[in-house]
């Protein structure tokens, strides 16, 4: 292989070096973010169901005795389920396509790195 030849085969390739010296490429960066941002929504979701089991069997028990019955788990269901549900469509929509994380990142590099 010549030189222009390797030269070339650099070319093809989109890996750059990064400031930090890691060499992921734009693509690479970017399905992190998505993995990421996947990871935290299912964490979300996780965290909303176990919290939100125990509000409906504590409603529940605290019922069992009463002759009104009054489902006040349903509000914090209702909010929490609408909080959720954003996060999913920004996650699966493509919504958050990591712009704004790049935005802050680099501001924040600049306030620091002087």
């Amino acid at each position: 292989m010549n030189v222009g030849e390797e030269f070339n085969r650099e070319l093809d390739t989109d890996e750059t070096v990064d400031a930090d010296g890691t060499g992921q490429n734009e693509h690479e960066r970017r399905l992190r973010r998505i993995a990421k941002a996947r990871a935290g929504f299912k964490h979300h979701l996780l965290v909303f169901l176990v919290i939100d089991a125990f509000l409906w069997a504590l409603n529940y028990i605290t019922q069992l005795e009463s002759a009104v019955i009054s489902w006040w788990a349903v509000w914090p269901t209702l909010g929490w389920g609408v909080a959720v549900l954003l996060h999913a469509v920004r996650t699966y929509a493509g919504l958050d396509d990591g712009t704004q994380e790049e935005r802050e990142y680099e501001r924040l590099r600049r306030k620091y790195d002087r």
